[in-house]
């Protein structure tokens, strides 16, 4: 079955941006946590103490992905397991849901996983190894969206789910100025995060955190190690929020995302504008940076990404 059942269209640009300075409606802080109203452990260890917004308060790198639950798929219980166990110091910290049930599966597939790839013995009994790094995996309570800015500044690290993605976290989490790692997926379901990459440019600012060094991953063995350096490379880790922080302006109150938007309308709907008329009906004025050599650059890295990961499945298959 075709993801897309109509024509998909390339646009210029991001194609979605949010406003800096945000206002949300007031939220009621037992309502965002749902049932999920204390942080706990897989291990349901007790000698963890909780802080702030339930975060453990613990020597080692926080990796946080603090995302609905329905985007932690299977996949990303690899991707946690061998985190924690390239970082023996490191926590992994995941958002509850609303209802205990549904936080409940999540727990128990992600605790399966950990034991049959860790203890790696037929018996389903757990092994040292795999309490270590249960322990080190928690669950904390839903916050308001006021609170989410705070939040993440708790976080060494954040990890952006594949395949599902998301918009709206990412931006908050790069205007925070924490690295985010993301693997970007065939679809725009998980690409919006590389995106945001894409428009920050980060190797202008330094050419040793360019986001194919530092946060926008091949596939899951390049994942795990671009977060564990993050995680365990504090003054690595410095420069790459230095860079973001300095970019970071940059993919909020857009306005090529409303041009491009224009564009394709104005073309659905069969009106005929020539593009700098249009951009003059609109008052858009681009940004210095926003030219077309930019966007071709873009672009070519995009497709050489592409091709890369098409030549390793190709090796990988022989």
């Amino acid at each position: 079955m075709e993801p897309y059942t109509e024509q998909v269209v390339l646009l210029d640009g991001q194609a979605v941006s949010f406003p800096r300075n945000q206002k949300h409606p007031p939220q009621d802080s037992a309502l965002a946590a749902g049932e999920a109203l204390s942080s706990i452990s897989l291990s349901n260890s007790t000698a963890v103490q909780y802080g702030d917004y339930g975060v453990p308060m613990v020597d080692g790198s926080i990796y946080m992905c603090f995302q609905n639950l329905f985007k932690i798929q299977p996949v990303f219980d690899t991707i946690i397991t061998r985190i924690l166990h390239a970082d023996k110091d490191g926590h992994v910290i995941l958002q509850a849901s609303r209802s205990y049930h549904k936080t409940n599966l999540v727990q128990e597939r992600i605790r399966a996983h950990v034991i049959d790839e860790v203890c790696q013995q037929e018996s389903h009994e757990i092994c040292s190894a795999a309490q270590d790094i249960l322990r080190r995996i928690h669950f904390i309570p839903r916050v308001t969206s006021n609170e989410l800015g705070s939040l993440f500044q708790k976080a060494t690290v954040v990890l952006h789910p594949f395949p599902f993605g998301g918009s709206k976290t990412a931006s908050d989490v790069l205007g925070s100025g924490v690295p985010l790692v993301t693997y970007p997926q065939r679809y725009l379901r998980g690409r919006l995060a590389a995106t945001f990459y894409a428009t920050m440019a980060l190797h202008e600012i330094d050419s040793e955190v360019a986001i194919s060094k530092c946060c926008v991953a091949n596939d899951v063995a390049d994942y795990v190690s671009k977060a564990v350096r993050l995680g365990t490379d504090a003054e690595y880790r410095k420069r790459v929020a230095f860079a973001i922080d300095a970019r970071s302006s940059r993919i909020y109150d857009d306005h090529e995302v409303s041009l491009e938007w224009a564009r394709f309308i104005t073309r659905a709907l069969g009106v005929s504008i020539k593009p700098e008329e249009l951009a003059l009906e609109m008052e858009y004025v681009p940004e210095s940076w926003q030219t077309d050599s930019f966007h071709q650059k873009v672009i070519r890295d995009q497709q050489s990404r592409w091709k890369k990961a098409k030549l390793e499945q190709f090796i990988l298959s022989q």
